[in-house]
């Protein structure tokens, strides 16, 4: 399926424990985004602190369930397009953010990311 890739050289912070996973949802980023530029972060809070502090609009993979997400922004505006995933995720009641439902392929991954690029355009 091809999608369409809005950008370029973006920024994709991703917050996921499981190497694997992780590694696999790199390689989609990259395969939307060639020219990506990719953060890993630990945690729920350095995605956020690395979202938020950067030059360019971007989007964040994060393991972390809706309320967690809402607590650490404690009220704050997002800092960019979130999309998150894991058990919290999947247990809690839908919220402002996707949640990408397992199991999920890279076309599934792949269309989530374009709809979030978009989000941070103006």
């Amino acid at each position: 399926m091809q999608h369409d890739q809005p950008a370029r050289g973006g920024l994709y912070v991703i917050a996921v424990r499981d190497f694997v996973l992780r590694a696999d949802l790199t390689d989609t980023v990259r395969e939307f985004d060639p020219q990506a530029r990719i953060l890993p972060a630990e945690g729920l809070v350095a995605a956020l602190a690395q979202l938020s502090g950067a030059d360019v609009p971007g989007v964040a993979l994060i393991e972390a369930g809706p309320a967690a997400l809402a607590a650490a922004l404690g009220g704050a505006a997002d800092p960019g397009a979130i999309l998150l995933l894991g058990d919290a995720a999947e247990e809690e009641p839908a919220a402002r953010w996707p949640v990408l439902i397992r199991p999920f392929s890279s076309d599934q991954v792949l269309t989530a990311l374009t709809a979030a690029w978009r989000q941070t355009r103006p």
